[in-house]
């Protein structure tokens, strides 16, 4: 016959406490490696993006296509941070 083993209160409640001990430490570490995936892949388009918009300044000297591109790229960014930030009232 097959007898149960009757764990105290207190037992339980460790194991039960130390389980989820363990998977709140395995969630957070996997929150964080997806959430640094995630800010290295902004911070690697970010500076993708300004060594982009250097060279078409250093190209810019020879063909004024490329200052029109760039100043139309930054007026772009001056449009979207107007409608994407609250102005203060007053």
């Amino acid at each position: 016959m097959e007898e149960k083993v009757v764990q105290s209160l207190p037992e339980r409640e460790f194991q039960s406490a130390n389980s989820s001990i363990i998977s709140q430490v395995f969630r957070g570490i996997l929150v964080g490696l997806f959430v640094g995936g995630i800010v290295g892949l902004f911070r690697f388009m970010i500076e993708k993006s300004f060594h982009w918009i250097q060279s078409l300044y250093e190209k810019s000297h020879e063909n004024f296509t490329f200052l029109g591109i760039i100043l139309i790229l930054y007026l772009l960014i001056m449009f979207f941070i107007y409608q994407f930030c609250p102005s203060p009232r007053m």
